[in-house]
């Protein structure tokens, strides 16, 4: 499932979602899927989450702390409009068309909303999947 970035798919209506509140200011998630791996391993094999950044909220620059081999496709709408965040520089990002972005583990990264007014939607898939917020740490 999901072999390529191309077919992670968008929410329909990102307002239909009911949102979680993350550990950081003004961002939301929601679990969309996750395949839990039926040999009864604790990770699953993939999560799928809808991220809502409202206007001037970050996700601060952090790390997960993963095994070799995790990956973080972070996939935008086309229209997207925010700053990438490195550990040593920044990168304002004007999506034209839907655009993904891959996250290393061990990776430092955060993205910023600067815009004043409309909020920042996209979707993150980790393979293997999310196993908790003590896997982040602040960079």
């Amino acid at each position: 499932m999901f072999e390529r970035e191309q077919e992670i798919p968008l929410p329909y209506s990102w307002e239909g979602i009911i949102w979680e509140e993350a550990p950081y200011e003004r961002v939301f998630l929601k679990i969309l899927r996750e395949k839990i791996d039926p040999v009864g391993s604790s990770i699953p094999r993939f999560t799928l989450m809808a991220l809502k950044v409202l206007p001037g909220g970050s996700i601060p620059l952090h790390l997960h702390t993963r095994e070799a081999g995790w990956t973080e496709t972070l996939t935008f709408p086309a229209g997207s409009q925010f700053t990438v965040l490195r550990d040593d520089s920044e990168e304002q990002i004007i999506a034209e068309s839907r655009m993904t972005l891959t996250i290393a583990a061990e990776e430092v990264f955060g993205i910023r909303n600067d815009d004043s007014v409309r909020t920042l939607f996209f979707t993150s898939l980790m393979r293997p999947g999310f196993t908790g917020y003590e896997e982040i740490k602040a960079a």
